[in-house]
């Protein structure tokens, strides 16, 4: 117990002659003290070696500045392989009938119509593969 004696501030004076024969309640409570100092002293280790970790997750950053290149360990563990057990007789919704029905537009009928000339290539020899009539036939489309 002497040894904390060292640690005190200067402004605290306690001798030796002081802790010669203290009573058992000041004993044990000097235990308790210490034994508390030591559990906050450990935390606080820990959360500094958290702060020098300089991410996102324990400071006022964006997750986007953090490095791609970090690994980020999954939360919790997983048993087993994903998807349902084996032997497990799915469910699926039933589809309903189409409350309307949508004509196709006048930009998606005239591809349909010229479909056949966008693979002219493959079916005529010599046609370049880079049809340029079917390019700009395709032009409207992209725009």
């Amino acid at each position: 117990m002497l040894e904390l004696l060292s640690d005190l501030p200067a402004d605290i004076k306690v001798t030796p002659k002081y802790l010669e024969k203290p009573p058992e309640p000041v004993l044990r409570l000097l235990a308790y003290l210490i034994e508390a100092l030591d559990k906050f002293r450990k935390r606080n280790d820990e959360l500094e070696a958290k702060i020098g970790r300089n991410s996102s997750s324990n400071s006022n950053k964006l997750p986007s500045t953090d490095s791609p290149l970090v690994l980020v360990k999954a939360k919790g563990k997983t048993k087993g392989r994903p998807g349902a057990k084996v032997g497990h007789v799915g469910h699926r919704q039933a589809m309903l009938p189409p409350t309307r029905t949508l004509e196709p537009s006048p930009y998606v009928r005239r591809l349909q119509s010229e479909m056949e000339n966008f693979r002219l290539f493959l079916r005529q020899e010599g046609e370049p593969a880079t049809n340029y009539h079917a390019e700009r036939l395709l032009r409207f489309a992209v725009l």
